[in-house]
Order: structure tokens, then sequence, then C-alpha cells
């Protein structure tokens, strides 16, 4: 890369840091083609990636280790931020999700990406994942729950046009009452 494609490149990501701030969106992601192996793919962010803490289940020491497995909500979580861009797809969220899964050798989970088509009209994607405990536990959990099921849901909304995102308000509303009426809270 010689100097003046690399201020180029840099003056491209200056203009789509001012382009975030003017728009009020939480993130930009572009990319950019210059010729055969030579592209540049940039994402922008108002905000540092943050992890939650997870759960740790603590399991008898066995002869073999069980896998470093990404739970469900993981799946589901970077499912909907691969579904959330413009262009995405529902396919792309499932096949995001399946991969992550099946890296953790988890087995008969179900992908479910709502709405199954997702348009420049889409204000929110919803992912669920379900991933049954029989076959992908030991003897203990299928014994005392053996028809239960670990699941995640993410709902998210997709970076559209500024109209399009105010009318998806009241349904990411609606579904924060649902989740916080079943979760007790």
């Amino acid at each position: 890369m010689t100097n003046t494609s690399f201020e180029s490149d840099v003056a491209f990501i200056e203009a789509l840091a001012e382009l975030l701030n003017k728009s009020g969106l939480a993130e930009l992601s572009v990319k950019r083609e210059y010729g055969e192996n030579d592209r540049l793919n940039v994402r922008v962010s108002k905000y540092a990636a943050q992890t939650a803490a997870q759960p740790v289940a603590v399991a008898a020491p066995s002869a073999v280790a069980a896998p470093a497995a990404p739970p469900p909500d993981t799946a589901a979580y970077e499912a909907a931020r691969s579904a959330m861009v413009p262009g995405a797809t529902a396919n792309d969220a499932i096949t995001i999700a399946t991969e992550l899964v099946q890296s953790a050798d988890l087995k008969q989970v179900n992908v479910e990406v709502i709405p199954a088509d997702i348009t420049e009209d889409t204000g929110l994607i919803t992912v669920r994942v379900d991933v049954p405990i029989a076959g992908n536990s030991w003897v203990t959990p299928q014994i005392f729950f053996p028809n239960a099921t670990v699941s995640s849901e993410v709902t998210l909304m997709c970076e559209r046009s500024p109209l399009i995102r105010l009318t998806a308000l009241p349904a990411l509303k609606a579904k924060k009452t649902q989740m916080n009426n079943n979760s007790g809270l």
C-alpha cells in the first residue's frame, strides 16, 4: 500500500466517523474493493465492545475435557448482529449461529430468525437458538430434565434509516415488556 493510498484510507475512515456522528447510528461497516486481493474492511463504532460475564458451571473431572462451548446466547447474539446490517439475510444469521453451536459439538440445535425475509423495511431482527438437553449433556441433567431445552433469544434494532428505526421502537418496547413479564422482574 502506498503512502497516498494510506492517506486516502485514513481520510475515508475519518469521513465514516463523521457520518456516524451526524447520523446518530451506533456503528457503520463498509467494505471497499480496490482490485483483486486489495480491499479495505472498516467498522466504525461509537462504543467499545462490551462483554458480560457468563455463569460458569463446574463439572466433575473427566478423562477427556469437553470442548469450550459458546453458550446459545452467544450464538443468538452473533447471528443477530450479522443480520442487522443492510443486505444481510436470515440465512446469514442461521449460518453464523449454526457454525458457533457446531463448533461446540452441540446436536439437534434449532435456529429461528424472525422475520424470515429481511428487507430494507425490517426494523427489528430476532434470533432464537434452542439446544435440547437430551443428547447434549451428561447423565444427570438428562435424568432430571429429559425434555428441557436451553434457549436464548436476542432482538436487535436493524441498521436502517431513522424513519424505519423509529417505527420499530414500539415493537422493541413491547418485546422488552414481554421479557420483563416472563422473567418476573
